[in-house]
């Protein structure tokens, strides 16, 4: 229930009341937090959540009031940030492979992976290739894959199952036959 009085203020109060306090607000917040860093953040932040919750009239014209009510949004917000960290490094220990896979090698992996599929599918004949291009790739249901070949949906489902077959034997066959296949 609101208090009597109490009513979130309107975007041009919160403009004269910040052209007004700009200094002392930024002075708060930075002997608040103790850094400059998150500056802007903290005054964007304090200034929409007094347009957003009712507060007192009197707020933005007691300093000592305001003040209060800064100072509680930084301790708000380093509350916030602190529990999003630990959210975050939380998952991170439960997806240790996810967060350390460096986005480069796993672009450079991804190609070569690439590489090697295009060489490997030069053995396989062309229908095979063609209905796990269309299955695989570019996501067609075995029902279209059978309508873009022109045959029945038992024969299309059976390229594709012939086509990963036939992919596993290469893959298994290990690095030397890999290594055969890109030269």
């Amino acid at each position: 229930m609101v208090a009597e009085g109490n009513r979130p203020f309107n975007p041009e109060e919160i403009r004269r009341f910040y052209e007004e306090h700009e200094f002392w607000l930024r002075e708060v917040i930075r002997k608040v937090a103790g850094s400059n860093q998150d500056v802007e953040d903290i005054l964007q932040i304090f200034l929409l959540r007094l347009m957003e919750k009712p507060v007192p009239k009197a707020a933005i014209k007691e300093r000592g009031y305001c003040y209060k009510m800064l100072k509680n949004s930084v301790i708000d917000i380093n509350r916030s940030a602190k529990t999003y960290d630990k959210y975050i490094n939380d998952f991170a220990q439960t997806q240790p492979i996810i967060m350390s896979q460096d986005p480069f090698g796993v672009a450079a992996k991804t190609d070569e992976f690439r590489y090697v599929l295009k060489k490997a599918t030069e053995y396989l004949p062309a229908r095979i290739v063609l209905a796990l291009q269309l299955r695989l790739i570019k996501g067609y249901t075995n029902a279209d894959v059978a309508k873009k070949l022109s045959v029945k949906k038992k024969t299309s489902t059976k390229y594709i199952t012939d086509g990963k077959n036939m992919l596993r034997k290469i893959f298994n066959k290990g690095m030397n036959f890999l290594i055969f296949l890109c030269a």
